[in-house]
């Protein structure tokens, strides 16, 4: 299905044996199925007498299964319109799914569900990049909305690249990866992995947050090439609640960077990387004492770390590192091992002298 500068407009719902809402199915029954909307198109999918409007890819209920895509572009708006909370996007329900949102395009579900790899086994993806945005009442990333809350669901991704998300609760199952760069509107609890940047790069989040045990937060760190550093940053809004004694926090350093540079630069720091936003728009320091109980670990590309800890009292972190050699320095470390064996064996064969 290709719309390029078009309008689809989807009413009504199926009445048969059982009532269904309206829906666009992209993907379903084990099949495949291939979806573009450019240059300003315009869908949308309505059903307000309550049988709820969707838009599916990669299985539904009635058709399990399929490999659906969908490409939202060059300033294109999808609008799923319904009774209150039956408007919804499935991305990869039990099959696998790709979703991007690009050029200042839109997904608005209202007040709707929105998951990325509801069930086990499914796999889904979601891209919001170039000043896009994708607007929901609940998302599920790796997570299924359930009567008594939710549970976890397949792999799911969502990446947002200097766009927006906004939901009133999203959820990121174990198995789940949230990150990116622009802002987040809504209240996060994060069960598997968060990653503010784009190796490296900001993301801001205006409502709650709460990091729940086996969570990851990865913080990446790369060199600039003029002597400095790059860093991820997350910047809370004042007046939200945050939990972060659970937190799992990594420092990743890419590439070159060096982090015994880093710790000089006395960049090792909760301050370097987690900032909060006051009422009035200004960017101050968090307090130091919502990471007590958190845990950190440390990584890099091209440096090995040995007893890493992170002191949140000091606000300093303590380590040694060794840089991991070159191919040809490895080539040379073994052409010298293996000299010494010859030697060794060597000398085992020469009988002693009396």
């Amino acid at each position: 299905m290709k719309l390029d500068n078009a309008t689809l407009n989807l009413i009504g719902k199926q009445a048969g044996s059982a009532d269904d809402g309206g829906f666009l199915a992209i993907g379903r029954a084990g099949g495949v199925g291939v979806a573009t909307v450019t240059n300003g198109s315009v869908v949308t999918i309505t059903e307000k007498s309550g049988g709820g409007a969707g838009l599916f890819l990669g299985g539904t209920g009635g058709g399990p299964l399929g490999e659906g895509s969908l490409t939202v572009s060059g300033g294109s708006h999808i609008n799923i319109v319904s009774a209150p909370g039956l408007a919804r996007l499935s991305i990869a329900r039990d099959g696998s799914a790709l979703v991007r949102i690009k050029g200042g395009s839109s997904i608005d579900v209202g007040d709707g569900i929105t998951t990325v790899a509801s069930k086990k086994g499914s796999d889904g993806t979601l891209l919001i990049s170039e000043n896009s945005s994708l607007t929901t009442g609940w998302l599920g990333v790796g997570r299924e909305k359930t009567a008594g809350g939710s549970t976890d669901g397949g792999t799911g991704t969502v990446v947002l690249i200097n766009s927006t998300l906004a939901a009133q609760n999203i959820v990121i199952g174990s198995n789940g990866f949230l990150g990116g760069t622009g802002t987040i509107t809504g209240n996060v609890t994060n069960f598997g992995i968060f990653a503010p940047g784009n190796s490296p790069g900001t993301l801001e989040i205006n409502g709650d947050f709460s990091a729940e045990t086996g969570s990851h937060m990865i913080l990446e760190i790369a060199s600039d090439g003029l002597g400095g550093f790059n860093t991820d940053h997350v910047i809370f809004n004042a007046g939200h609640t945050l939990n972060l004694s659970s937190l799992n926090a990594e420092f990743r350093f890419l590439g070159s960077a060096d982090p015994t540079s880093f710790q000089s630069k006395l960049l090792f720091s909760l301050d370097t990387f987690f900032q909060l936003r006051q009422t009035d728009g200004t960017i101050t320091t968090l307090d130091h004492s919502l990471f007590n109980t958190a845990s950190f670990s440390a990584s890099a590309e091209q440096y090995t770390f040995t007893n890493f800890s992170f002191n949140v009292a000091n606000n300093a972190a303590t380590f040694a590192v060794a840089a991991v050699p070159e191919p040809g320095q490895w080539a040379m470390m073994l052409g010298g091992l293996l000299a010494v064996g010859a030697v060794a064996r060597r000398r085992q064969r020469v009988p002693a002298q009396g």
